[in-house]
């Protein structure tokens, strides 16, 4: 079995890390914010506490990306555990976007709406509906490829 996948796997290592590394900046962020609202001081844990709950979903879809890219490797992409990979990790990246989006409100409604923050999650919401929808195409995409291999090992 050759390794057809490392960059991709380099990829993801990779933006594990740059996640990582973000939620640090994050609670830099955070600090900044609660140091010019002081009134918001006693919220610095909860916030950021609610990010972290937020990016767990994230770092549970590592293994099943791993898990697809060792299907393409064995040249097996087009099977019925890609579709149900694609479907969990979906699901994943989806319910960390449901849960940003009720954090958005709750975060609306104890800091009175702060920009910075806003911001931040306006991005995270547009990011994570944008992967959420090129895995859905991307599970289409295979199911029809799925129906192709299938088609083609009838004919033969």
């Amino acid at each position: 079995m050759t390794r057809q996948t490392t960059r991709l796997r380099f990829l993801i290592s990779s933006l594990v890390l740059g996640l990582v590394a973000a939620l640090g900046i994050l609670y830099l962020i955070v600090e900044a914010v609660t140091i010019q609202e002081p009134a918001l001081a006693g919220l610095r844990w909860p916030i950021y506490v609610s990010i972290l709950i937020g990016t767990i979903p994230w770092f549970m879809s590592v293994k099943p990306f791993m898990q697809l890219l060792t299907l393409v490797d064995k040249g097996e992409a087009y099977s019925i555990r890609t579709l149900g990979l694609l479907k969990l990790i979906r699901l994943l990246f989806a319910s960390t976007a449901i849960y940003l989006f009720f954090g958005f409100f709750w975060l609306v409604h104890v800091t009175g709406g702060h920009p910075g923050l806003l911001l931040i999650l306006f991005a995270g919401e547009v990011v994570l509906w944008f992967v959420v929808a090129l895995i859905a195409t991307l599970e289409k995409v295979f199911e029809q490829g799925i129906v192709f291999r299938v088609d083609t090992e009838l004919t033969v």
